[in-house]
């Protein structure tokens, strides 16, 4: 997996730019960064589960936070452990109007088994709720959607390596641009090649994904 600075080193071998002073580093780590931008996005559009993760969370009250990471406040299950040692999810409450009125009201929550609700009052922001309150206890798995690493480091590391060649082309297109190369047109049509080549990708990913589901689902029904 390359680190920032292996992407820009790449595109400065590439395009001889050792002794040109047009295209600062600065202006090539924001280019990589739109790079990864624009990857990222075809990948939340075409096959989210790229990105899913998985984050441990012990609760010790009724509320927690959103992962950092998490992309559009994509919760994909959370999980817990029975006291007979099976796991089962949590499920996303239907009555969030019900569970938060019984909680200011003192009474009982509207469900018998733990339930979770998202909120984001002004107070506190984005929070994972759960109810009834009494019960919000022990770990929880929360398998959410995230976002790809930022590249603000040399030493950070991309985590869409199969798709670094786009953003190495679209970093190389970018500086072509800025300092009016005859090259820019036909390095904006591989850049678009390229783009096309990861969006099939995706897709066969998603559909591979399908697939292993359609063919085993004993794993998930264990879960539910």
């Amino acid at each position: 997996m390359k680190t920032l600075k292996d992407i820009r080193d790449a595109v400065i071998a590439d395009l001889d730019l050792y002794d040109e002073d047009f295209a600062e580093v600065s202006d090539l780590n924001r280019w990589i960064r739109e790079g990864v931008e624009i990857a990222e996005s075809a990948i939340h559009r075409l096959y989210a589960d790229y990105f899913l993760s998985i984050q441990n969370v012990t609760l010790s009250s009724n509320s927690i936070d959103y992962p950092d990471d998490i992309y559009a406040n994509k919760i994909r299950a959370i999980l817990t452990t029975g006291s007979d040692g099976s796991v089962y999810e949590i499920k996303k409450s239907k009555d969030i109007g019900g569970e938060l009125m019984n909680e200011m009201l003192g009474t009982n929550s509207t469900n018998d088994t733990l339930v979770w609700f998202p909120m984001n009052d002004a107070t506190n922001g984005r929070k994972i709720r759960f109810a009834p309150t009494e019960s919000a206890n022990g770990e929880v798995k929360i398998m959410y959607i995230r976002n790809a690493k930022r590249l603000v480091n040399d030493t950070d590391v991309c985590d869409i390596d199969e798709f670094d060649r786009f953003i190495i082309q679209h970093t190389k297109t970018q500086a072509y641009m800025k300092d009016g190369d005859p090259r820019t047109e036909a390095s904006m049509s591989l850049e678009t090649q390229y783009k096309k080549d990861m969006e099939a990708s995706l897709k066969d990913m998603a559909a591979d994904m399908d697939n292993e589901m359609m063919q085993d689902m004993s794993f998930y029904e264990e879960m539910v």
